[in-house]
């Protein structure tokens, strides 16, 4: 494929076929077992050289967190996100915006998704896009951006998304 984009988007090598119509992003990562956790790996940091990430633990974390008040709320909600961040070039981990859509869904006890994009989102700007400590507990703390760059133009970004999401 050498009409294929490759760039950098730490922590992934990202590969966009066909003008970006499929993406694929590839994290190199080395095992280290743990047995209190499950696997643990080691993958680049988004502003470190090396962190924890527990795969299972953050799976469960987020299927738990998907059940109620409605099915598949949490990873609908994220994928929205993710949505936006595509859409509107937002240096904003995945990761990040997809543990913060769980953390919001845990406390709902109904989903619209018109209201709720608008909620998480105003929560998000409220915490200053805060690092967050991992809810599993497994690992450090997750960031939002890899720089203060990228910290600064994701802060810009999502208070432009909190007032048209408001309108």
């Amino acid at each position: 494929f050498p009409n294929t984009y490759i760039h950098i988007s730490r922590p992934a090598v990202v590969l966009e076929f066909g003008g970006g119509y499929e993406r694929v992003e590839v994290i190199p990562a080395y095992a280290a077992e743990n047995h209190d956790v499950g696997m643990r790996y080691k993958i680049p940091g988004v502003t470190t050289e090396w962190m924890d990430s527990t795969p299972k633990a953050h799976l469960d974390y987020v299927n738990g967190s998907n059940k109620a008040p409605v099915q598949g709320g949490a990873k609908g909600l994220a994928r929205l996100l993710k949505a936006w961040k595509y859409y509107r070039n937002v240096p904003i981990s995945s990761f990040y915006l997809e543990m913060r859509a769980a953390e919001y869904m845990r406390d709902q006890k109904s989903l619209v998704y018109y209201m709720d994009l608008y909620y998480v989102l105003k929560r998000l700007k409220s915490h200053d896009l805060a690092a967050m400590n991992d809810p599993t507990g497994k690992t450090g703390r997750i960031t939002a951006c890899s720089s203060n760059a990228n910290f600064t133009d994701a802060r810009s970004k999502l208070s432009t998304a909190v007032s048209r999401a408001k309108r």
